[in-house]
């Protein structure tokens, strides 16, 4: 080896097997220990091997070498990744980008780092940046597309997997991500479409096959889906989405003790990532919710949220709910001008999740002049822009005077939504829950539009949350401390209302609901200004897409099963029960 440098470009580029690569670099490194390119390659091929530790001793030789190595850095900040020390990898392409800020790969990594962090919203900054900076680099895009997805903003995601399909058109990984946004969407046949391409691409795909399975049951084709699963070999069946799919049916066709099983295999396996990890969690626990195992059941929903990363702040929010309280008292809601376009078109559905919002607007949007519009992010995006104007850096102190154009601006762009989604439509209901804390901006918006705050007993309510696998940030969700401290921010934020808003305001238990199902599908439909429709109290025949977690719900009649729910787990509530108390919340 006369010329190591060259000898060290040949073996990157020569087609010997990984394993001799190894052997060949370690000699180069070996024979030129100063040499920071061959040890930054060796740790880059140990990282690709699985031994994150060997990768990092070797990458960090080469930055004792050359500590600016742009290329050392970023491979280092992946081994991190691979090993799961996010906090590592994050501060490795930070320092990358001090030295180079415009390189699309470290950002789109650094953008990966945050998210595994549970820094959604500032991930999406470093991929969409990625993509500015070079708009065909296919892993910032389809990093971008699912951060939108997950935000839902479907239309902004599916162009993202459009744009990288377009780049990389044999991918089966970017048609799965449009198959699942399709799913979302309730495009089935697209969905299915997408899906079936990939197989065509890499037959037997096993995420593939799960989304097929996924798009089967949210056609309410469960048998088909079953029959499908069963007919899997076993190594695919064991593939973590496919198991989750899987126990979702277990009950339907008397299978809980071996889907159990299967969870459990699965999560013994070693190699599952921690998102799988967590849901499998998740799923066990319904799946012994569901059979009365309410120990097991809970040891199991308590594993799958100490797998989800938490920056929760009480202080934080506390100022959040403040600050609103604060801006949006009933003096100044009466000195804002009145919008040109005061439509009464929208219907907002508010509360905490898992309140029976999505109940509540199933019933709604059985009637022939309601549209249901699920969980629209318009208003929380619109609220997010007046605050930034007229409360700049979130100093309370620091408010502005209200022009009329802007809330004209706003209040017709958030018509304008609505009304592309119906436009025949008398109403259209978004029941996003969180605009619960938006009303006073909803109120100076559209001061005629009618608000339906559904509530729910504070322990069952608690409980779901605890019990349910949240897309997106819900982070007081997975502490029952800190879910009783949001209950009592919500209520003090919610009596703040009461005391303020002059919005036509109707308030709806989940348990009247179950109660009196007829009376109250009455009251709503007269709180909307509409006449009778008896599709009303057959809303469970409605075949409308219904994109939340209570979908299953709303397709089957209205039962009891889910009041005083928390009964079953009494004790293992004591924390909730005091925490709920020492935050002002009454309980039974």
């Amino acid at each position: 080896m006369n010329n190591l440098n060259l000898n060290l470009g040949n073996l990157i580029a020569s087609p010997v097997s990984f394993t001799e690569k190894i052997y060949l670099c370690n000699k180069i490194c070996m024979a030129q220990p100063g040499n920071a390119r061959a040890w930054c390659y060796l740790g880059y091929l140990m990282d690709k091997q699985g031994d994150t530790e060997s990768a990092e001793r070797h990458l960090l030789k080469a930055l004792a070498i050359q500590p600016e190595y742009l290329d050392a850095l970023n491979c280092l900040g992946n081994a991190y990744m691979t090993g799961e020390d996010f906090k590592k990898a994050e501060e490795s392409f930070a320092r990358a980008l001090s030295i180079q800020p415009d390189h699309a790969g470290i950002l789109n990594n650094k953008g990966r780092a945050l998210k595994a962090l549970g820094k959604k919203e500032l991930a999406g900054k470093y991929f969409r940046r990625a993509v500015e900076i070079s708009p065909s680099y296919v892993p910032a895009l389809i990093n971008l597309g699912q951060q939108l997805h997950e935000a839902m903003k479907y239309e902004d995601s599916l162009q993202c997997f459009k744009s990288a399909l377009a780049r990389s058109p044999e991918d089966p990984e970017i048609y799965c991500q449009i198959g699942m946004v399709c799913k979302n969407t309730g495009k089935y046949e697209e969905a299915l479409s997408a899906f079936n391409k990939a197989l065509d691409i890499r037959p037997g795909m096993t995420g593939a096959l799960g989304g097929i399975a996924a798009v089967l049951v949210a056609q309410g084709k469960n048998d088909e889906c079953y029959e499908l699963i069963e007919a899997l070999p076993e190594h695919q069946r064991e593939d973590p989405v496919i198991t989750m799919v899987y126990s979702g049916l277990c009950r339907r066709h008397d299978k809980c003790e071996g889907a159990l099983r299967l969870i459990n295999k699965v999560l013994s396996k070693s190699g599952i990532d921690s998102w799988s990890r967590l849901q499998l969690n998740f799923g066990a626990g319904h799946i012994c919710d569901g059979m009365g195992k309410y120990s097991e059941a809970f040891d199991y929903y308590a594993k799958g949220n100490r797998g989800k990363i938490c920056h929760y702040r009480p202080d934080v929010i506390e100022k959040l709910f403040s600050d609103s309280i604060h801006f949006f008292t009933g003096g100044y809601l009466e000195k804002v001008p009145v919008p040109f376009n005061a439509s009464d078109k929208p219907v907002f559905i508010v509360g905490m999740p898992r309140s029976g919002t999505t109940l509540v607007e199933q019933i709604l949007a059985s009637h022939s002049d309601v549209y249901g519009a699920g969980e629209l992010p318009d208003m929380g995006e619109l609220y997010s822009r007046f605050i930034r104007k007229y409360m700049p850096d979130n100093k309370i102190e620091v408010i502005g005077a209200v022009e009329q154009d802007v809330l004209d601006m706003a209040s017709n762009e958030y018509l304008s939504k609505i009304n592309g989604l119906a436009p025949n439509s008398l109403r259209v209901t978004d029941k996003m829950p969180y605009n619960f804390f938006r009303l006073g901006f909803i109120q100076m918006l559209f001061p005629g539009a009618r608000v339906i705050h559904c509530y729910r007993d504070p322990m069952d309510v608690c409980l779901s949350c605890y019990f349910h696998d949240f897309q997106g940030t819900h982070e007081y969700a997975y502490d029952l401390s800190n879910l009783a401290h949001y209950y009592g921010q919500y209520e003090r934020q919610m009596q703040h209302w009461r005391d303020v808003i002059t919005l036509p305001f109707l308030e709806v238990s989940y348990e009247s609901v179950v109660e009196d199902t007829e009376s109250i599908a009455r009251a709503l439909v007269e709180f909307c200004g509409l006449g009778w429709d008896d599709k009303c109290l057959s809303f469970y025949e409605n075949k409308r897409y219904v994109a939340t977690a209570s979908k299953n719900q709303v397709n089957k009649p209205v039962y009891s099963t889910s009041v005083n729910r928390w009964k079953n787990y009494e004790g293992y509530l004591d924390e909730l029960k005091e925490a709920l108390m020492e935050n002002g919340v009454y309980t039974n």
